[in-house]
């Protein structure tokens, strides 16, 4: 999913109404530690040299970059197609979509292939976005977003996280998503020994402190520790803070 600028549109009695304009932007940027540290000879200490070719063992062409070479089914030289979705400018466009929480539960998986955040970009989004949360959260649907990027096609849940961020998770597709190992719960089954041995358990697990959310392993290597106490906190935007201010201004 592409940080980029999304029309959202839905499709009622044979009309396409547009419901506002988002935008995709990342949740997290993740410290990547290479960029502290190199890979060397583990005998000298020293950087080896690489070369970057394919080299065909029939012709004996090489190429720089896996870009140069054709992609095609095994066994066959029947080419695989990946033609363009969306027109180079043009604007993405998101066609939006629900279904009760419990019907999807019982169809759908929602493996997640990768989370980003979404800030409306004008009064009338954030009055859709708030109506939207509001039917995810208090009415119990699921919210659908689908749209083309270059080459694919996404589709995306609209919701809330754990710590209360309005997000995008993109989940991986059907065909795409088969479903190795999982483990589903009826919760409306559970009874009261249940929910009483819960209780139990639950009363008995030590809490989450900012140690236990922070990891010390070899990928934060390299990292600025100081820099990162000193620098500017999280810019968070409250949504509901948002929509009052234009409602006093009105």
């Amino acid at each position: 999913m592409q940080n980029r600028n999304l029309l959202v549109n839905v499709e009622f009695a044979g009309m396409t109404m547009p419901l506002g304009e988002f935008k995709i932007v990342s949740f997290v940027k993740k410290y990547d530690y290479t960029r502290a540290t190199v890979n060397v000879c583990p005998k000298c200490n020293i950087k080896p040299e690489t070369q970057k070719q394919y080299k065909c063992t029939e012709c004996g062409t090489e190429y720089s970059s896996w870009r140069s070479l054709k992609r095609v089914i095994k066994g066959t030289t029947d080419l695989v197609e990946q033609p363009r979705l969306v027109a180079e400018k043009e604007k993405a466009v998101a066609t939006i979509y629900k279904m009760p929480l419990e019907e999807y539960q019982k169809r759908y998986s929602d493996a997640t292939k990768e989370d980003k955040g979404i800030v409306p970009v004008d009064a009338n989004s954030v009055q859709n976005l708030m109506n939207l949360i509001v039917a995810v959260e208090r009415f119990n649907y699921v919210i659908v977003l689908k749209w083309n990027e270059t080459r694919q096609q996404n589709i995306a849940l609209l919701m809330l996280s754990p710590s209360n961020r309005v997000i995008l998770k993109e989940i991986v597709p059907m065909p795409i998503a088969q479903i190795a190992s999982s483990m589903v719960v009826d919760m409306e089954s559970i009874t009261e020994q249940q929910i009483a041995l819960a209780k139990k358990l639950i009363d008995n697990l030590p809490d989450i402190t900012d140690e236990v959310m922070t990891i010390t392993d070899y990928r934060t290597t390299g990292i600025d520790l100081e820099a990162i106490a000193e620098a500017q906190p999280e810019k968070v935007q409250d949504l509901q803070a948002i929509l009052a201010q234009m409602i006093t201004a009105q």
